[in-house]
């Protein structure tokens, strides 16, 4: 059960991951590249955080 709540965590920030750097892709504005790219460093932590898992969750070591 715990693994396939991570894949899908995985999947989502995977998601919103590629969406935001779209976003980033888009705008001009300096003050919202520094808020996206603030929230993308963020949520690549989290979703670092979750792939490290899955990979402890794999080698049964949770």
């Amino acid at each position: 059960m715990l693994s396939e709540d991570l894949v899908i965590a995985y999947e989502a920030l995977d998601r919103i991951t590629d969406n935001l750097g779209e976003l980033i892709d888009e705008t001009n504005d300096t003050d919202k590249l520094v808020y996206y790219a603030q929230m993308s460093g963020e949520l690549c932590s989290h979703f670092n955080g979750i792939a490290m898992l899955l990979e402890d969750h794999s080698q049964d070591i949770l």
